[in-house]
């Protein structure tokens, strides 16, 4: 299965790469095959991407995404007692689209 997310703007972290303006990524059986300007692959599923980042390679993003409010909370807590708070009282409480 071929997937191309096309348009977007692509911030690569690959100096061989760089960041693109406008880029295509090509993703093929789940894995990373190219970062490109432009990618012509007619047998593949294209995803408009247009107005979008696209970070080839960062997984899971949202993962971390509700902790950014947290950020100075604790500051001089021990992980412990960061872990507690965040992953038993904080976390079980957030929802998508949380500001």
């Amino acid at each position: 299965m071929k997937i191309v997310l096309s348009g977007g703007t692509v911030v690569s972290m690959d100096p061989s790469v760089g960041d693109l303006g406008r880029g295509d990524v090509l993703i093929e059986d789940g894995v990373i095959s190219a970062v490109a300007e432009r990618i012509d692959t007619p047998d593949a599923e294209v995803i408009d991407a247009s107005d979008r980042i696209v970070m080839p390679g960062f997984v899971d993003n949202h993962r971390h995404a509700w902790q950014t409010a947290f950020r100075g909370i604790g500051a001089d807590w021990t992980f412990p007692q960061w872990a507690a708070a965040m992953h038993g009282t904080l976390k079980p409480r957030g929802r998508a689209g949380m500001p």
